[in-house]
C-alpha cells in the first residue's frame, strides 16, 4: 500500500528551498488579523471544494465566456504535450468539455480516446488530461493511481516525469494531504524549468496554497 502511488524521491531541494523562500516572502507581506489555524487539505487548494463548488459542475452552463483555467492545466488545447495538433476526435470534443468545466463528461470522451496503439506522444496528452479531469472532480487518489499506473506501466523512472506531470502530481497529493510528496513534486516541477516559465510560477502558487 506504502508503494501504491507513484513517489518522489527528491526532498527539501535547493529548488525547494527557493520557493519557499519565495512563498514566505508574500506570506509576510500580508496582515494577518487572525489567529492562524490548521486548514484542511482542500482548503489549502481553494479551487478544490466539494463544499462551496469552485470547480464547475459538470452539469453547469456558461454563457458569456469560459471558466478560468485550473492550476494544474497545463496543456494546449487540441494538441499533444508537443505542440503537434490532436487528430482523436474523441480527445478533442473532451477538450472542449473540459475548456466549458464539464469535467465529467470530458472524462467520458477521453476514456473513449483510449486507443493502444496511439503514439506515445497522443497517450501522454490523453493522460494528463484524464487524471486532471480526476482531480477536477476532487478524486485525487484517482488521478494518482492513473498517473502511477501510467508511468509504472511504460517503465519510466521518476526522472522522466516532466513537468505537465509532475505538477499534477503536486496538486494531487496536496489535495490528499500528503504534503511532504506534494513539495517535493512542486521542488522538482520548480527544477525541471530552472525556477522560471508558467511551470515555475504554477508551482510557487501551489506551494503557496500549501503555507
Amino acid at each position: 500500500m506504502a508503494n501504491r502511488y507513484y513517489k518522489c524521491g527528491v526532498m527539501w531541494t535547493s529548488s525547494l528551498f527557493l520557493l519557499l523562500a519565495s512563498a514566505s516572502c508574500v506570506n509576510n507581506s500580508r496582515v494577518a488579523s487572525k489567529a492562524p489555524r490548521q486548514r484542511s487539505s482542500l482548503e489549502r487548494f481553494p479551487n478544490v471544494s466539494s463544499g462551496t463548488r469552485q470547480i464547475p459542475s459538470p452539469t453547469d452552463t456558461y454563457f458569456g465566456g469560459r471558466p478560468e483555467r485550473l492550476p494544474w492545466q497545463s496543456w494546449v488545447d487540441h494538441r499533444d504535450l508537443s505542440g503537434r495538433p490532436v487528430t482523436n476526435m474523441a480527445l478533442l470534443e473532451g477538450d472542449e468539455l473540459f475548456a466549458l468545466g464539464h469535467y465529467r463528461n470530458a472524462l467520458i470522451k477521453y476514456n473513449q480516446a483510449k486507443n493502444p496503439t496511439a503514439s506515445r506522444g497522443e497517450q501522454d496528452a490523453l493522460i494528463l488530461r484524464e487524471a486532471a479531469a480526476r482531480l477536477a472532480l476532487n478524486s485525487p487518489e484517482k488521478a494518482l493511481r492513473i498517473l502511477s499506473d501510467y508511468f509504472r506501466e511504460s517503465g519510466r523512472a521518476e526522472e522522466s516525469v516532466t513537468a505537465p506531470f509532475s505538477l499534477i502530481f503536486a496538486f494531487a497529493y496536496g489535495v490528499r494531504g500528503d504534503i511532504d510528496q506534494s513539495l517535493a513534486w512542486f521542488s522538482r516541477t520548480n527544477r525541471i524549468h530552472a525556477g522560471v516559465g508558467g511551470f515555475s510560477e504554477a508551482a510557487s502558487s501551489g506551494l503557496r496554497s500549501l503555507l
